[in-house]
């Protein structure tokens, strides 16, 4: 029941959280011109992941079960954890965006919808529905074609869209889960062909293509239901997917710091999925204490720790020591807990 881990997805996993924790923190350089390019896919790639590798003849009951366990539980964890953690922080900054009633955040995390105190969490259950959905495709289409999985991955993708057209949030993002849902049957399809077969230059003509639709298509949030153009969303998900996965691909067969530190940030993933918002959270809070963010002139959100400088120069310098800084404090609390867990 715990298959061996693969380099290879633990590396894609982790640049994908990495790019999720940067999204998040508000302070990637640049952010106009680098958000298109990773918001289509880091959180699809996921799903990519679990549609390819995704083994054994489990029956739909068999899946539900395991998902229970992998996903609903450490939804149920983390979010009563970070719950008490952020009326905790409620006391100290009542007049803040963190501020809401308790039972408003109480509703939040019965429903997965807006979690003030740990936004992320919101995955956990749409990617429960997704597995199970999944299982159930490959149950019954799997053993028929190639050509039946990628007809079923469009149609979910269309449903995901036609089921939420004014974009709301829905109760554990249900509509979402039909994405993906379609991005697991597509890495199911994927691992059926000889996609790592294709030409160089067809690589770089997918790049260059991938490029050129995120610039077009601007910067989304699948949470907030940003997609702009569906269609060219759902490409470039798949697309930037590809050539991510495609890439952890080729670094897997090598060594070093990087690959190295991408496999431990991938293999542990989900535990940096689960807490880096509310590190941050309370990170924003101290550095608002200490008067640094007040310096500059900082207004965070609960959406993102970033501020408004006027200064595009400056902004620029003072945002790398802060994006290191809220990089490097919640995978330090990772090492931490991994260290604790060892010595007892």
């Amino acid at each position: 029941m715990n298959p061996k881990r693969i380099d290879y997805v633990d590396i894609a996993r982790g640049i994908a959280i990495l790019s999720v924790i940067a999204y998040h923190t508000g302070f990637l350089p640049f952010q106009h011109q680098l958000l298109p390019l990773i918001t289509p896919w880091m959180l699809p790639v996921f799903a990519v992941l679990h549609g390819m590798i995704a083994g054994g003849n489990y029956s739909p009951g068999q899946v539900l079960l395991r998902r229970i366990r992998s996903l609903l539980v450490p939804y149920l964890l983390y979010g009563l954890s970070t719950y008490a953690l952020w009326l905790v922080l409620r006391m100290y900054a009542p007049g803040s965006v963190l501020f809401a009633s308790w039972q408003e955040g109480l509703h939040q995390f019965a429903t997965g919808t807006g979690l003030i105190y740990n936004g992320p969490l919101w995955f956990l259950p749409s990617f429960f529905l997704a597995a199970i959905m999944f299982a159930i495709v490959r149950r019954l289409i799997l053993p028929i074609n190639k050509l039946g999985l990628l007809f079923t991955a469009h149609v979910l993708v269309v449903v995901s869209f036609m089921i939420n057209p004014s974009g709301t949030k829905l109760v554990f993002s249900y509509d979402l889960a039909f994405l993906f849902a379609a991005c697991m049957v597509m890495g199911s399809w994927l691992s059926a062909t000889r996609w790592e077969q294709v030409p160089k230059l067809a690589w770089y003509m997918l790049a260059g293509g991938f490029m050129a639709l995120v610039w077009y298509n601007g910067t989304v949030d699948i949470f907030g239901r940003v997609f702009h153009q569906p269609a060219v969303y759902w490409i470039t998900a798949l697309t930037g997917s590809i050539l991510v996965i495609r890439a952890a691909k080729g670094m897997a067969g090598l060594s070093g710091f990087i690959h190295d530190a991408l496999v431990y940030v991938g293999k542990y993933s989900m535990i940096l999925l689960c807490t880096h918002w509310p590190i941050m959270q309370w990170l924003t809070f101290l550095l608002t204490v200490l008067g640094v963010l007040g310096a500059l002139s900082g207004t965070p959100t609960y959406t993102s720790f970033s501020y408004y400088h006027p200064d595009a120069v400056i902004f620029t310098l003072i945002e790398l020591p802060l994006l290191a800084l809220y990089f490097l404090v919640p995978i330090g609390a990772l090492w931490l807990y991994r260290s604790l867990r060892k010595l007892y």
